[in-house]
């Protein structure tokens, strides 16, 4: 990798989550001591999720239970009703949390908050379902003090103990970058990075080749493909061989139309890629040659 590939790598992506802007203030209201989840090895609090939890808590509160477990040997059990006695650790957008009101203000989707309303009750949530997750890695880390140093399960770090308290000292968190993304914890890898904070919001990959699809433009309009060689080059739906004809009449228009319709049909989506296709096939028609300067690019 060149030294200009990884700074361009980093001012993209931001491979580091920061715990950014944490804040902690004394508590109006809520607990007047810590709440204590396990004593001496025994569960004392039940989980509470919504009854159908997003995926992402799903899966942080799976990773709660096993550092737990593994730190304790407690199972915390759970619920998505509120325990008749005992205290309850609340993940997510459950009824009790909802009933808190709770003010994310301009928070990040990725920031959370964990407090303590009440002597039997934890929160953990975030304005999305990924601002929960990453409020319960932050609850491991801080309180159980697990690291997730390797991919896979040898690659996590749960020290002993045998009571786990929660003190009352209100944390508001979120990422010092909107989208952070380790390419090389994607794929089988991506647990590990999510648990490190990864989170790439922002599209940014190869991406012109499913925006002029040649399923799409290929009998339409060919003229938005490559001339190479004095041929008209037709790549095939999902190939990376080619880089569009940039002079070609309408392909702007064309783009945009697209584009349109990805973030009606998206709504929630907040970025679309222009990343050129992963090649050095450009066009060679006359308009787009023309537009060479003759220099050599750092390759």
């Amino acid at each position: 990798m060149t030294i200009r590939y990884l700074v361009i790598s980093l001012a993209l992506t931001m491979l580091v989550a920061a715990p950014g802007c944490t804040q902690q203030t004394a508590p109006a209201q809520g607990a007047t001591h810590p709440v204590t989840i396990v004593q001496d090895g025994r569960p004392l609090a039940t989980i509470v999720t919504e009854v159908e939890p997003p995926g992402e808590v799903s899966r942080a509160v799976g990773e709660l239970v096993t550092c737990v477990g593994e730190a304790t040997g407690a199972t915390l059990a759970i619920s998505s009703d509120a325990p008749q006695d005992g205290p309850a650790i609340h993940v997510g957008e459950t009824a009790y949390v909802q009933s808190l009101g709770i003010d994310f203000g301009e928070m990040d989707g990725d920031g959370y908050v964990i407090q303590a309303p009440a002597d039997d009750t934890v929160v953990i949530v975030g304005p999305t379902p990924y601002g929960t997750e990453f409020g319960v890695y932050g609850f491991l880390k801080r309180y159980l003090s697990v690291r997730w140093l390797l991919p896979g399960e040898s690659g996590r770090d749960v020290p002993t103990a045998d009571t786990i308290s929660i003190p009352t000292e209100p944390i508001r968190d979120e990422p010092a970058f909107m989208s952070r993304l380790f390419s090389g914890g994607r794929g089988a890898h991506n647990d590990w990075a999510v648990k490190n904070g990864m989170h790439g919001t922002i599209n940014f990959h190869h991406n012109l080749l499913n925006l002029y699809d040649p399923a799409v433009f290929a009998e339409t309009n060919p003229e938005f493909f490559p001339l190479v060689n004095g041929e008209r080059l037709i790549p095939r739906h999902g190939e990376h061989r080619w880089q569009p004809c940039f002079t070609a009449p309408g392909i702007v228009e064309a783009g945009v139309q697209r584009i349109v319709q990805y973030f009606d049909e998206n709504p929630d989506a907040i970025s679309y890629s222009l990343g050129i296709n992963d090649s050095n096939t450009h066009c060679q028609c006359p308009s787009c040659t023309a537009l060479d300067p003759g220099r050599e690019n750092f390759l």
